[in-house]
């Protein structure tokens, strides 16, 4: 988590700036597009009232500046004394103190450092199971350096179960038996935009990718850091509080991203590791009509009082769930017509499902089936149809 805080903090501490002198530049680096000059309507302060003047100064007028007294005060925190109440007396007596522009400074740097300072607690919680894992299995880990092991997983389950009398079909039956519902519920409250989640996430991303310095050129790693650096700035410059209240429909968006961006991909490797498990104790996968993990939502169908939600509201939410669960399937069907290439024999079963599309294959004679005919339009991929001995792609297309 060190190592982390230390990438995520050192790029975002406030340097001395070159522009003001007396004054800190936050994520200082060359001037984005888009910087106001300091002659702008936005930079001339006898044109602003005071806190005016401060946002204009913190969030628009080019990179973010930060008064003296903002950055001595980070120092401060760190020689502050033990006792929780005396801390808090004498930095609350710092910031009544302190002018609107200062406190604004004060508001967007602090609230920044512990986003990411949370982030990289998410990437080290990843880190330390990741670990746990590579444990269990009877790899030898570091634990000075974070990592946690001894929590409970698969393995350590399933071998305490055989353990205390329970048989190896038992368990796989218990197992295909589960059901477990994961219900999405709309949160009003939530204050960060889906710009913002999006950039932690690939920050969060980018601390992934840094794990595996061993293996990494120096290159590769001054530019994973830079990639931090720009996204943290993108961040910084971004508005990151919503500006009118979300509406039924965009609850359900956001919800939709958590399934999209999460679940998605989280619930097939949850199904993985339970089938890597069950083979461990000599037992077949889980059944694949058996959907233990299910996925729910109550975003723009919930009628507890809220006179936005409407049936209009929710056929409309319906028909972009849909359409999204299409465009998922599309792109993973798209995959798997290039990973299933396979010719050559096949099962009598999956031989009667292609020809019921196909025909009977005449001997000795090759053609393509799904040809695309005249007026079809532009395909990307497989244009011209696919060869009728390549039995997945004939059933997928």
């Amino acid at each position: 988590l060190g190592g982390d805080c230390v990438l995520l903090l050192d790029a975002i501490a406030p340097k001395p700036s070159a522009n003001a002198p007396g004054e800190y530049d936050v994520l200082s680096s060359s001037e984005p597009e888009g910087h106001l000059p300091a002659g702008s309507p936005l930079g001339r302060p006898e044109q602003q009232p005071a806190l005016e003047r401060a946002m204009s100064s913190v969030m628009l007028d080019g990179l973010p500046r930060l008064p003296a007294s903002v950055t001595e005060m980070l120092t401060e925190v760190g020689s502050l004394p033990q006792d929780a109440a005396e801390s808090l007396r004498l930095m609350s007596e710092r910031a009544g103190n302190m002018d609107a522009s200062t406190l604004l400074s004060s508001a967007q740097l602090l609230g920044e450092l512990m986003s990411q300072a949370n982030l990289a607690l998410a990437q080290q919680t990843v880190r330390a199971w990741r670990a746990n894992l590579r444990a269990d299995a009877g790899c030898t880990e570091d634990t000075s350096t974070g990592a946690v092991v001894g929590n409970q997983t698969f393995r350590m389950a399933f071998d305490a179960l055989l353990a205390s009398g329970r048989t190896a079909a038992e368990i796989r039956d218990a197992i295909s038996e589960q059901e477990i519902e994961i219900v999405l519920t709309a949160h009003p409250t939530e204050a960060q935009r889906r710009t913002i989640l999006k950039k932690h996430q690939q920050i969060v991303a980018l601390l992934g990718q840094h794990d595996k310095g061993t293996v990494l050129t120096p290159g590769e790693v001054t530019e994973l850091e830079e990639a931090i650096s720009r996204e943290q700035l993108a961040a910084w410059r971004t508005s990151n509080v919503r500006r009118s209240k979300p509406t039924a429909e965009g609850e359900a968006r956001n919800g939709l991203m958590v399934i999209e961006e999460t679940c998605w991909d989280a619930v097939p490797e949850h199904y993985r590791r339970l089938d890597r498990a069950l083979r461990r104790i000599g037992q077949p996968p889980v059944p694949y009509d058996k959907a233990i993990v299910k996925v729910s939502t109550w975003m723009g169908g919930d009628r507890d009082g809220n006179p936005n939600v409407t049936a209009v509201t929710t056929g409309h939410v319906l028909c972009l769930q849909r359409a999204r669960a299409a465009e998922l399937y599309h792109k993973e069907v798209e995959k798997l017509l290039y990973e299933l290439s396979h010719t050559g024999p096949v099962s009598a079963e999956m031989r009667a499902a292609v020809e019921q599309i196909t025909g009977p294959r005449q001997p000795g004679v090759h053609r393509k089936v799904f040809p695309h005919e005249d007026g079809y339009g532009l395909a990307w991929t497989f244009q011209t149809g696919c060869q009728e001995d390549e039995p997945y792609r004939v059933l997928l297309m």
